[in-house]
């Protein structure tokens, strides 16, 4: 019963995780559309996922194409492997490290504890 009521104060946890990453990108997106001039520096990159079942994947894929400012393009099976578009992204290594960071607290709320993504499973 422990573990049940831990689970789901885990995923509550993520929601408000995503709830607040959720609104900065729509609080960015808006003040990049009423600002003279323009941020973006659209990027497609390659992500490596951790996620291993085609729930966790979609999920994933689906809460980044939520997110304005990113869009998810194409899904590869083997190995998995998201290709996403993001309008702010100057930098590919930090915008797929803020997706690697979406996904490790996905994942942390959906799977219990032993099956927790490892540090060394990151690509």
């Amino acid at each position: 019963m422990i573990r049940f009521i831990l689970a789901i104060l885990r995923f509550a946890s993520f929601m408000v995780y995503y709830l607040i990453e959720f609104l900065k990108a729509n609080v960015y997106v808006m003040v990049d559309m009423f600002t003279p001039g323009s941020k973006a520096s659209p990027a497609i990159v390659k992500f490596p996922l951790q996620s291993k079942t085609s729930i966790e994947i979609t999920m994933l894929s689906c809460l980044i194409s939520l997110t304005p400012g990113t869009l998810s393009l194409a899904i590869q099976a083997n190995p998995p492997v998201l290709f996403v578009h993001g309008i702010y992204a100057p930098e590919a290594d930090v915008f797929r490290s803020q997706l690697a960071e979406m996904e490790t607290y996905m994942l942390k709320s959906l799977r219990y504890p032993e099956n927790w993504p490892k540090k060394e499973e990151k690509k």
